[in-house]
């Protein structure tokens, strides 16, 4: 088994993992570099596609897309998230908090909260994330998915395509993979390409699952982020500085944002139980298998390991080396 990342074949480490979100149990064999720690599947899945299906959450979330009278108030929630300013987006913020939108603008330099920056979502989905960008004064925007049915003209300067990050030439100043670089064949390809994509004072924001991590320790197999077969690499922050090193970009800043996902999820994976519900086909509410209080304990968990570096999640923020000052 040789390491895609940074070619070591000695020692790694098999496992053995079932396809749990949906239910189909079906097994995939994985392995972990002993170099490097980087998780990936043995082998790429031929008719991957199956695996998601038109009930794969990213392209089921619609939410923002249609106006209501519910959207004046996320979306002065939202724009908390972005600017962090506003008494009313603060309040918000804090009765329903849109933490993945904080937690990645937060760790922003003001120069990328302009409203005329270049924005390219990679592995968009429906858009979701770019939409409720848009909805806060952001007007550069593409979205690319090769999975997505069709394209989609929103407005000038807002598009989103179905097709792949290699049918991109255009440059960008912000690059996001929402949880989408994990999905990806050729990871060495992937990063050159973004080099090739980025603007000289750029940044590329990654946000995955991080096998270096206390939940992928302790779960192993049924950690809830392997997500067998449709996470092909399962990053270690090591892993990561070399695949980035070898694209001749470099890690500017880490933020770990794990959730106590990583707990009931495992836990439930621990016993079998799929997490999107075979009859209603949607997310299982995680309060129907555990305690108002062990939820609360979860999180708790979950902020000290963010705290030291040991979350199953982390957002990367990626420069050019050869960055402008």
């Amino acid at each position: 088994m040789l390491c895609r990342i940074c070619k070591n074949k000695k020692d790694n480490v098999e496992y053995v993992a079932k396809e749990n979100m949906f239910g189909k149990k079906d097994k995939f064999t994985y392995f972990q570099c002993s170099a490097c720690s980087c998780l990936q599947i043995k082998e790429y899945i031929e008719n991957i596609y199956y695996y998601y299906g038109k009930n794969y959450y990213s392209y089921n979330n619609t939410s923002g897309i249609k106006s209501t009278f519910l959207s004046i108030p996320i979306n002065i929630r939202n724009r908390y998230c972005v600017y962090q300013n506003g008494l009313i987006g603060f309040v918000l913020h804090r009765l329903k908090p849109n933490i993945n939108l904080f937690n990645i603008f937060n760790n922003l330099p003001t120069r990328f909260k302009s409203n005329d920056i270049s924005i390219l979502d990679i592995g968009c989905g429906a858009g979701k994330f770019l939409r409720d960008l848009n909805n806060v004064g952001f007007k550069k925007l593409m979205g690319v998915d090769p999975f997505i049915e069709t394209d989609e003209n929103i407005k000038p300067g807002f598009n989103i395509f179905k097709k792949n990050i290699f049918d991109v030439q255009e440059t960008f100043d912000l690059i996001f993979f929402n949880h989408s670089l994990e999905h990806m064949e050729n990871q060495r390809l992937v990063m050159k390409h973004i080099r090739k994509l980025l603007n000289p004072n750029g940044l590329c924001v990654i946000s995955i699952p991080i096998s270096s991590s206390f939940a992928f320790a302790e779960y192993g197999s049924d950690w809830i982020q392997l997500d067998a077969p449709r996470h092909y690499y399962l990053h270690s922050v090591r892993s990561m500085e070399i695949l980035t090193n070898l694209a001749d970009l470099v890690i500017e800043n880490i933020i770990y944002d794990s959730t106590n996902f990583q707990f009931w999820g495992s836990e439930l994976y621990k016993k079998n139980i799929s997490l999107v519900d075979p009859n209603s086909k949607k997310f299982i509410n995680p309060k129907l298998f555990f305690t108002k209080s062990k939820l609360k304990e979860y999180s708790a968990h979950a902020n000290d390991l963010n705290l030291n570096k040991l979350g199953d999640q982390a957002i990367f923020y990626i420069k050019n080396k050869e960055r402008i000052a």
